[in-house]
């Protein structure tokens, strides 16, 4: 005889909080457990105490991506806000889909864990920025920083891609207590984020952009981190209207560090171009020495006043209409899905667990693993990997 799954009773402010952190609507919860939808939307709201069979909790445990230790709690736990949102958008509401809300709850535990990580340790955690405001000029701004690092790349250098540019500064970055983080979230959604309420800090870029949209979004948001203005944003048209000035800050920094002017205005190659009136050629250059996008390299000629606005738009949509174009006949292909260089696409779990979370991070796990401050097991759930790849990164680490 079989028995019937026990109930559980769930405080309804608790669900309240599971409910409004997943961003899935009562009616998506409703189709996925076989309630009607009029009583999930009294449980979202706090209205009704949910009382459910224990396997329909399990089945909402899958779906929000919580433990089901967080449905037995007394009261929801404090979190830290969500980063403001400086993207337009037509509806009601936080905005924030499902989708990216995870991706923030996974960038928020990274950062926790990677706290207690170098706390155990006993590394400093002081993270030596210097915080600048909108008043400040971005490209001196952006001059100072690139002097600070110490770093010269480019992309006419042997070996030298976005990808590996990106490791690079990524390893710069995590230098100065910075965590940067490579995640899938849907391109429309967001081009990256920022957290700086807890330390170390957190840049995440979208590992489903290209690779050169990557690199740049990478220093679009470490100035969000100078400003000490964390957000989620597209850096597009889209931007909301009172956030637009930071928006175009950031722009400027992001390209006046990847491209600096100097090095534009003394390329003969590029000073040639421009002088026949070539600027598409000239923001091709651009592209290939400085690893940014040929749009960024046509909006960094537009900031350093080298083509007129007009000719900016005209060179930008035809650009967008070529991309718009070359989309359409990927789909046409019906490629297999593999992401563009720098993605996850068909690579091993513990390779993927670098290029998400980062080698420092990684390295930070093995430490505090062969010192005794976590187990194995604490350590698999940490990186979100097998034994056999933890077992690749103890033997990479040596003795």
């Amino acid at each position: 005889m079989s028995r019937s799954s026990p109930d559980v009773v769930i405080v309804p402010d608790v669900f309240q909080w599971l409910c409004g952190s997943s961003g899935f609507a009562p009616s998506e919860i409703s189709r996925k457990i076989g309630v009607s939808e009029r009583v999930v939307k009294s449980w979202c709201d706090g209205a009704q105490r949910p009382v459910l069979p224990l396997s329909k909790v399990e089945q909402l445990s899958e779906m929000f991506k919580r433990p089901l230790a967080a449905f037995l709690l007394s009261e929801p736990p404090e979190e830290p806000g969500l980063p403001k949102d400086f993207r337009r958008h037509p509806d009601s509401g936080t905005g924030y889909s499902k989708e990216l809300l995870l991706v923030i709850r996974k960038a928020r535990r990274i950062q926790e864990i990677h706290h207690e990580l170098t706390d155990n340790l006993s590394i400093p955690s002081k993270i030596p920025l210097k915080i600048r405001t909108l008043k400040e000029d971005p490209e001196d701004v952006a001059r100072q920083e690139r002097e600070r690092s110490g770093i010269q790349i480019h992309g006419d250098s042997v070996g030298i891609t976005p990808v590996k540019a990106f490791e690079i500064w990524r390893e710069w970055l995590e230098s100065r207590n910075i965590s940067v983080l490579k995640i899938k979230m849907p391109v429309d959604d967001a081009r990256g984020f920022s957290l700086t309420d807890g330390e170390p800090f957190v840049i995440v870029v979208n590992s489903a952009d290209a690779d050169r949209a990557r690199l740049f979004t990478l220093f679009h948001e470490y100035a969000h981190i100078l400003l000490n203005m964390p957000v989620v944003c597209n850096q597009g048209e889209n931007d909301l209207a009172e956030y637009a000035g930071v928006e175009r800050w950031c722009n400027h920094f992001a390209g006046a560090f990847l491209a600096p002017q100097e090095e534009i205005e003394e390329n003969p190659v590029i000073r040639q171009a421009l002088a026949s009136g070539n600027y598409l050629r000239a923001a091709g250059s651009i592209r290939q020495r400085f690893l940014i996008s040929k749009e960024a390299g046509l909006m960094r000629l537009l900031t350093l006043k080298k083509i007129s606005s007009a000719q900016f738009i005209q060179g930008r949509d035809q650009l967008r209409a070529e991309y718009a174009l070359r989309e359409a006949e990927k789909k046409k292909k019906e490629l297999t899905g593999e992401e563009e260089e720098g993605g996850f696409g068909g690579i091993s779990l513990d390779r993927k667990c670098v290029a998400e979370k980062g080698a420092g991070y990684v390295a930070l796990v093995m430490e505090n693993v062969r010192k005794g401050h976590i187990s194995n097991s604490d350590a698999l759930d940490y990186l979100d990997v097998k034994l056999r790849h933890l077992e690749k990164f103890q033997e990479s680490m040596g003795p």
